[in-house]
């Protein structure tokens, strides 16, 4: 009998230890939840308008436009220039129903055979554009925002570009493309291609855009003769403010912190006109001297 009653209370032992267990496992199972829950929130409000400002774990939020740039520890936050974004599927500019023949099996991934539209009004509906769920609602988004607006579209676009010494990260949210084309019909668009689109400016524009340079390394760098032609063509992009005297190493020149991201967002640009995936141009034809 005593055997018999020291098995029974060693069985009540037991199931208390398994209610304890299952009471811990449903407080880590609500823990874990919540976490995701603030995991997923903070995932909405980055593609909402905030940013990360170079320092783990901490996210601010900022209004659309602005950005974080850092350099060797210090943060600063300015206006972002306006700048053109970098579709993530060309496939959306083509009529609904019409596939390129010339490349069709280059249209066979997931992300395209998945890419549907519907009708909105004005406005046809693109689902399914990316394989990110996140950028494929955040589509859908920009969809109905232009629909709801009535303007010509909206883009949203987001990055980061660091080197040894520097960061920039920046976000912008539904821009107005009549935002971007005004830029051109004013003339602003002309005489900022007209600055940079020199190619032995652009050059040094480049190396300064790797990290910080002096005036010798130019010289070396881009292939100049002396330090006078760098000066020459470094007069415009100091006037148009894209490079300045770095105030804490005389002598050397950095890209504004505030221009960093107009710069590879322009390129980004530059990108998908090149790109022959889907057409295909001669940019080597010589211009018209009158142009």
């Amino acid at each position: 009998m005593k055997e018999k009653g020291l098995e029974l209370s060693m069985e009540r032992d037991y199931g208390m230890e398994i209610d304890a267990l299952k009471e811990q496992m449903e407080n880590l199972q609500k823990t874990i939840a919540s976490q995701m829950g603030q995991v997923s929130k903070m995932l909405q409000e980055s593609l909402s308008g905030r940013y990360f400002d170079g320092e783990p774990d901490k996210c601010c939020s900022k209004e659309p436009g602005k950005y974080s740039d850092r350099e060797s520890g210090k943060d600063s936050d300015k206006d972002s220039d306006e700048t053109s974004d970098k579709c993530s599927d060309k496939d959306s500019d083509r009529e609904p129903g019409k596939d390129s023949d010339t490349n069709s099996d280059k249209h066979s991934s997931k992300e395209h055979r998945k890419c549907t539209g519907r009708d909105l009004g004005r406005v046809q509906l693109m689902q399914g554009m990316h394989p990110d769920k996140r950028l494929s609602d955040l589509m859908e988004e920009l969809c109905y925002k232009t629909q709801e607006e009535g303007g010509s579209g909206l883009i949203t676009y987001l990055g980061i570009y660091t080197t040894s010494s520097r960061q920039s990260n920046w976000i912008r949210s539904s821009v107005p493309t009549e935002d971007l084309l005004s830029l051109a019909e004013s003339g602003i668009a002309g005489r900022v291609l007209a600055c940079i689109g020199n190619t032995t400016r652009l050059s040094i524009l480049l190396e300064i855009l790797r990290g910080p340079k002096t005036v010798s390394a130019l010289v070396e760098k881009c292939g100049f003769s002396s330090t006078g032609q760098v000066y020459h063509h470094m007069k415009p992009l100091l006037a148009a403010d894209l490079i300045a005297e770095n105030e804490r190493q005389k002598g050397t020149y950095v890209i504004q912190s505030n221009r960093v991201q107009g710069i590879i967002m322009l390129l980004a640009g530059i990108s998908d006109m090149v790109d022959e995936t889907y057409t295909q141009g001669n940019w080597d034809e010589e211009l018209d001297s009158d142009m």
